[in-house]
Order: C-alpha cells, then structure tokens, then sequence
C-alpha cells in the first residue's frame, strides 16, 4: 500500500496537478512615481522555437528536401515572438515546453497584452517584435521563458509514505531571462531571483488550498512587473 501510494504521487501527481501551489516572493523595487509625459516601455515576451536557416534548392534531393523548394531543410534552436503558440498557431514551440504548460503557452501574448492593458501604472503595451522605425516608447523589456525543471523535494517522500498527513512538495523552476534595451540597442540584464514553484501535497491543503493556489498566469505577471518596475526604479 506504502509503495503505491509512493508511486502514485511522486509519478502521477507531479504530471498532471497538485493540491496547493506557492511561489518564492520577489523582493521589492521602488516605484518611481509616474508621469503621464514619459514614454511607455514596450513589453516583448520570447519562447524557444526552431528557425529556419536554409531553405531548399532547386534538385537538392536531400531526405528534407526531395526536391522541392521553399521549405525548410536545416533548422536551428532559436527565440520566436511568443505570438507564435497564440491560438490555434502550428508552432514549433510546443516541442521545448512540457505538454501540461501547452494551454500556458498558448495564452502568454495574451496575458501580456491584458496586464499592460489593465495596469495602467505599469506604462507599458505588450508588441510583438516586428521591424519597425516606429519608436514612440522609452525602451524595451524582453522576457525570455525557456523552460520548466521539475524536482522533487524529500518531503514528497515523506508525505507519501504517511499518506499525505505530513505535507509535501516538489519545486517547479522556471527558467526566465530578462533583458532591458534601449533606444540605443544597449542591453541590460535584468536579474531576478530564481523563481521556484512549489507544488504542494497533503490532507491539510484539500479543503482550501486549490481556491488559494497560484496559479502560472499570476506567476508570469509577477515577473513581468517586478521587470517594469525594476526598469522604471531610479537608480541608486
């Protein structure tokens, strides 16, 4: 019964959901005050996808060509605007992600059009990185999301085998780079904490720990703030 129990939590339940979610705070960034007159940051959100970098020749008979022409024979690993996995897109997105954050993917540009949207005192609008001479904003933030480590804390041993009297957990990292580039292409990078999810299991969380659980869009809206805010902050 103990080994059952050990195999169905740390193997099934870390695939597909858990009891109650928490994440590392990030620490706190002052808040320069806000003037109506200043330029808003333009937000550009990034996944892992493939890139083409040689198309197909007229008789090339190679195993991806076969000799046809305009279509892709070699590909390289690459950011892509996170446009790309938006609705119902064929990307080669999803292939870097796990399949569980597949809905997740789909709704970054989303989600980063409705915070700009709705937070008005972040100053900033969510574009996708086209070329353009238009420079009405103050800088850019880039948010580079390149892929989710999951590892299991002993805790989760120990609730297993107590038959989750004894809370538990593995931690979920998100692996975030994040950069700010001025009208002058100058980059900065922009270090934030490692930011940690923590997939919590246990009877003490089953009656109110789903309703309280944060969940991924609140998680990258966290980051993306202390990102504006950060780029926003006055230097010290």
């Amino acid at each position: 019964m103990i080994i059952r129990s050990l195999f169905f939590l740390t193997i099934i339940f870390p695939s597909y959901g858990c009891i109650y979610r928490s994440m590392t705070s990030l620490p706190t960034v002052p808040k320069q005050v806000q003037n109506n007159s200043i330029k808003p940051v333009r937000l550009q959100v990034f996944l892992a996808g493939d890139r083409c970098i040689e198309f197909c020749k007229k008789g090339d008979k190679s195993p991806n060509c076969d000799g046809n022409t305009n279509i892709c024979k070699s590909w390289i690993k690459d950011w892509m605007p996170a446009d790309f996995a938006s609705g119902n897109a064929v990307s080669s997105v999803f292939k870097y992600y796990p399949p569980r954050k597949k809905w997740f993917i789909e709704q970054i540009s989303h989600i980063s059009t409705e915070l700009c949207k709705t937070k008005k005192d972040l100053n900033c609008f969510y574009d996708s990185p086209d070329l353009s001479d238009d420079q009405n904003y103050s800088s850019t933030i880039t948010v580079k999301v390149g892929g989710f480590q999951r590892r299991i804390h002993w805790s989760l041993y120990l609730s297993s085998f107590s038959l989750l009297l004894f809370p538990g957990f593995f931690k979920e990292e998100w692996n975030i780079e994040i950069s700010r580039i001025d009208l002058k292409n100058r980059v900065e990078q922009i270090h934030i904490p490692s930011t940690e999810v923590k997939h919590w299991f246990g009877w003490p969380f089953i009656f109110w720990g789903a309703a309280l659980a944060i969940s991924d869009e609140k998680v990258l809206t966290e980051i993306i703030e202390y990102s504006l805010h950060y780029n926003t902050a006055p230097n010290p």
